[in-house]
């Protein structure tokens, strides 16, 4: 944290859902260790740890997630920031993609980012923001693994994050979205190992690595901060440099 507070979020409260996960639970764990009341979600049971608190939500549960916001209005009082990187992969053929899973693959990733932030909007007030998470293939066709669904969902959150940005802008919440590239988690490390799948985006990539969880700690930071004041509807691209070569 700088001596000004540009990049201060201590005090803020903030929910980041997905926080079981790699991405999720190092963006949860990034903020708590930097004095952000976090509250970390997950549809499975995971360990506090260092978190304020650590609880279970399906975020496609529509009736747990409204009583999720009124226990946050109970407890808290508002909310501050809202981070949104639950979400689930699904690689298969176009024509043959399972329509159920397409389905669960865009309830989860998309509306599940809506349902969270319709639900807490009356906790949000004039300096809170929003983190979604999108990908480089919402900007970039998937090249490697057929994705169709991954990449409608993630593209979808796009343009939910310019349409909230400036549908609640004047009220004074910002809005914005950040996009990783190849990040190795548990839920990409198998093909991340196979080197038909690592080389090529390797060679693609101008950094030459795989971005780890903790890569998309500081963006995210400066994204709920006071150093981001100014900036809505944005999709900030983490990706080594992936999508420009």
């Amino acid at each position: 944290m700088s001596g000004d507070g540009l990049f201060d979020v201590s005090g803020r409260v903030v929910v980041v859902t997905g926080a079981r996960g790699g991405i999720g639970g190092a963006v949860a764990r990034g903020l708590q260790s930097r004095g952000a009341t976090v509250i970390g979600v997950d549809v499975e049971v995971f360990d506090a740890g260092s978190l304020t608190e650590a609880l279970v939500l399906d975020v496609t549960d529509a009736p747990a997630v409204e009583r999720f916001s009124l226990r946050l209005g109970k407890t808290y009082g508002r909310v501050d920031g809202l981070v949104n990187v639950a979400g689930i992969g699904g690689s298969h053929p176009a024509e043959t993609f399972p329509l159920d899973r397409w389905q669960q693959v865009l309830d989860t990733n998309l509306t599940g980012s809506f349902r969270m932030a319709r639900s807490l909007a009356p906790l949000f007030g004039a300096g809170s923001s929003i983190v979604n998470v999108a990908s480089t293939y919402a900007l970039r066709a998937p090249y490697v693994l057929p994705s169709s669904a991954y990449a409608a969902a993630k593209a979808g959150i796009t343009g939910l994050t310019r349409a909230l940005a400036s549908e609640w802008g004047p009220r004074g919440i910002r809005v914005t979205a950040i996009a990783p590239g190849h990040i190795l988690t548990a839920m990409t490390q198998d093909r991340l190992q196979r080197p038909d799948y690592l080389e090529p985006v390797l060679a693609r990539t101008p950094l030459r690595r795989i971005g780890e969880p903790e890569d998309l700690v500081g963006p995210v930071v400066f994204l709920l901060s006071p150093a981001s004041n100014f900036v809505t509807g944005e999709v900030l691209v983490v990706d080594g440099g992936w999508i420009i070569a």
